[in-house]
C-alpha cells in the first residue's frame, strides 16, 4: 500500500473520487507532503484511504504509483525485465533503500511463481 501522501495524490487524480477528497479536505486541494502530513487530522487520512480500498482503485494504484511517481524510463527498465531494473525500481522510485537477501528471496520466490513454463530465472534466484 501506498504511504499517505501518495494515497491523497492517488484519490485526488481520480476523478470519481476528486469531489470526496475535497469534501473531506473542507474544499480545499492540499499539498500533501511526508513533512506535514502530520498535520492532516488522523481521521481525514482514515477516510481518504478508505476511498481507494475497493478493488477499482486498490488495484490500480501500483500503477498510477509507476507512472506518476517514478521517472518515466523505469517502466521500460522494468519491461526488460531483470535484478538490476528490481533494485533500481526499490531503491530509487519507492525509495525503500537497497534490496537485502530477505527482500531478493521474496523477489525470486514471485519471479518463480509467476514466470512462464520453460522460461529460466535471472542469476539471482538460482
Amino acid at each position: 500500500m501506498l504511504m499517505f501522501p501518495h494515497i491523497y495524490d492517488y484519490a485526488f487524480s481520480q476523478p470519481d473520487l476528486k469531489p470526496e477528497v475535497l469534501r473531506i479536505g473542507n474544499g480545499t486541494a492540499l499539498n500533501v507532503t511526508f513533512s506535514n502530513m502530520d498535520k492532516i487530522p488522523v481521521e481525514d487520512q482514515k477516510a481518504i484511504r478508505a476511498l481507494v480500498l475497493p478493488e477499482k482503485y486498490t488495484y490500480a494504484a501500483a500503477a498510477w504509483y509507476l507512472r506518476n511517481k517514478c521517472q518515466s524510463s523505469m517502466v521500460m527498465e522494468l519491461a526488460k525485465g531483470g535484478f538490476e531494473a528490481f533494485k533500481e525500481y526499490v531503491g530509487v522510485c519507492v525509495g525503500a533503500g537497497d534490496v537485502t537477501p530477505e527482500r531478493l528471496a521474496k523477489w525470486c520466490f514471485a519471479v518463480k511463481a509467476l514466470k512462464p513454463e520453460g522460461m529460466g530465472v535471472p542469476g539471482e534466484c538460482n
